[in-house]
């Protein structure tokens, strides 16, 4: 059976609550997110408005009682906050597997848990709760879907995971957790990135590039650009393989007027001893040199003459300087985002 997409799950849900509520004509699912307030307890799938009730839906693969007491809980903390004439919210949880001991006591205790038929397949949707869990967006396999979501603009998970290869419950937990950290958002337009600045400090906590820094030394040149040049033509007569990254391809690729006094330079192991013939005692360049802690040397592509890293490395290893190069780590944020906000 061919994947059900995010709209086709949406109509499946407004026809089961049409069933049971009183849903105006016209009503529509929306995609939704964390609640305010309620990170980490409420993570709704869609947000259904009506005129005196707003339904929030989470979609599940199999229903647990920590769904139930964190839907509970969601309800009561709501309710407190209403106000005389305001709109009711109500925590609704749809799913395939569930016991019926388990329904009864969400019922019991007043949580709405309706059936969907076993034989619609989520296509990941309401399996990040299984265990699948985002420790660091910084990480190889999110950063790719971090990086593609910034590019794309307002998107939906599905197509995020399709444009980078991964799955679409890897996607669905990257996005949960950039929305954890109040990075990205849901709008009735899909995912997007909202706040660029705390994703770039929060990487910088999650991968200090220093932590990668194993060789610095100075060599020759007037400036940073002519001292890499010089590291590049040695390096070809060498045959070593390398790509620049932080300052150096993020000058490259944004055209940022800011000059930086270093360059910076992913090397493989055993490769070190040779930059020693560069080596200048006095005057010149620093040259901070990097381990590479995944496969971005094989990734590199020749710009202007110099071996940089990808665009999404550089942005990823400038926003590991921290304050250092937060205002270049800005501008090729802002070079490569479609509808930064």
């Amino acid at each position: 059976m061919a994947p059900t997409d995010a709209s086709a799950i949406s109509s499946m849900v407004l026809r089961i609550l049409g069933g049971h509520f009183k849903l105006p004509r016209g009503t529509k699912a929306v995609p939704a997110g964390n609640v305010p307030g309620l990170e980490g307890i409420l993570n709704p799938d869609f947000d259904i408005g009506t005129p005196g009730t707003r339904y929030l839906v989470t979609v599940k693969q199999t229903l647990t009682m920590q769904d139930v007491a964190m839907a509970l809980l969601a309800r009561e903390a709501l309710g407190k906050e209403n106000r005389p004439g305001s709109v009711h919210i109500e925590p609704i949880i749809v799913c395939k597997v569930m016991s019926p001991k388990l329904q009864a006591l969400a019922g019991t205790v007043g949580i709405h848990v309706f059936p969907l038929d076993w034989k619609i397949p989520l296509d990941g949707m309401g399996k990040a709760s299984i265990g699948l869990k985002v420790r660091k967006v910084s990480s190889e396999k999110s950063w790719r879907v971090v990086f593609a979501l910034l590019r794309s603009g307002p998107t939906t998970i599905k197509a995020l995971a399709r444009d980078v290869g991964s799955s679409y419950g890897w996607a669905h937990a990257t996005v949960s957790k950039l929305m954890d950290m109040g990075v990205a958002s849901r709008t009735v337009e899909g995912v997007a990135i909202v706040d660029v600045g705390r994703l770039l400090n929060g990487v910088a906590w999650e991968r200090p590039l220093e932590e990668l820094r194993r060789m610095t030394m100075r060599v020759g040149g007037k400036d940073a650009m002519a001292a890499a040049g010089t590291v590049q033509s040695a390096l070809d007569r060498w045959g070593i393989q390398h790509a620049f990254t932080a300052w150096t391809a993020g000058t490259i690729y944004t055209g940022y007027l800011e000059r930086s006094v270093s360059v910076h330079l992913y090397l493989p192991r055993g490769s070190w001893d040779f930059m020693h013939e560069l080596e200048v005692k006095q005057g010149g360049v620093e040259l901070a040199i990097y381990l590479e802690d995944r496969d971005v040397i094989a990734r590199s592509e020749s710009v202007q003459g110099l071996d940089l890293v990808e665009p999404a490395q550089a942005l990823l290893d400038l926003a590991g300087l921290g304050f250092a190069a937060h205002d270049l780590a800005l501008e090729m944020a802002r070079h490569y985002a479609r509808d930064l906000r």
